[in-house]
């Protein structure tokens, strides 16, 4: 048996259709239908909320990459240039960048 994943846009459609009824027609909505909707509601923040965490995590990920191709990018730029400067020198690596 396989299940349909709940999708917001098209859980928030149908909310929207049963508001919409109401709204054409100037019926109220029952209690019963209130608290059906208010669960829906409920279920979609949380499923919203998921992805926006799920969202954050892949741009911090992103992020971190990024910054550790760039790191590692600067820190062999400076090894480069240590390797043509060391002939029996000392040198000590400055690994930030300069004014």
């Amino acid at each position: 048996m396989t299940s349909t994943p709940l999708r917001i846009s098209t859980a928030i459609g149908d909310v929207l259709q049963q508001f919409q009824s109401c709204v054409t027609t100037g019926i109220e909505l029952s209690p019963d239908r209130t608290s059906n909707l208010v669960l829906i509601l409920a279920t979609l923040q949380k499923l919203a909320m998921s992805i926006e965490l799920e969202l954050d995590a892949h741009r911090l990920g992103e992020t971190n990459r990024l910054g550790r191709e760039s790191v590692e990018a600067l820190a062999s730029e400076q090894l480069r240039t240590l390797l043509y400067e060391a002939d029996g020198k000392i040198i000590r690596p400055v690994f930030r960048r300069e004014p």
